[in-house]
C-alpha cells in the first residue's frame, strides 16, 4: 500500500515568513517552534526537519530580512543612480 505524502510546497520558506510574523507580534521570549508549525498547519515536529532549533530559524530569519532588505536599497540606488541626493 502507497502511503500519501503530506505536501506542504516550500515549508522551509514558510516557516522563516510565519516565523518572522511570529516574532514580530510576540518578540523572542514568546517564540517557539510549536507556534511556528501551529501558523503553518503542520506538525510541531516538523520544523525540526529544517531546523534544529529555534535559534537556527530565527537566525534564518534574520538572514532574509537583511536580504530583503539590502535588495530594497539596492533597488532604490538604481533607480535614483543618477541623481545620488534623492
Amino acid at each position: 500500500m502507497i502511503k500519501d505524502k503530506y505536501h506542504h510546497g516550500d515549508l522551509n520558506q514558510k516557516l522563516i515568513e510565519n516565523g518572522l510574523l511570529l516574532l514580530n507580534k510576540e518578540g523572542v521570549d514568546g517564540f517557539s517552534l510549536r507556534k511556528v508549525a501551529s501558523m503553518c498547519g503542520v506538525s510541531h515536529n516538523a520544523p525540526y526537519k529544517h531546523f534544529k532549533d529555534k535559534e537556527e530559524l530565527i537566525d534564518e530569519i534574520i538572514k532574509e530580512v537583511w536580504k530583503s532588505f539590502y535588495l530594497a536599497l539596492a533597488e532604490v540606488r538604481d533607480l535614483y543612480s543618477d541623481n545620488p541626493k534623492i
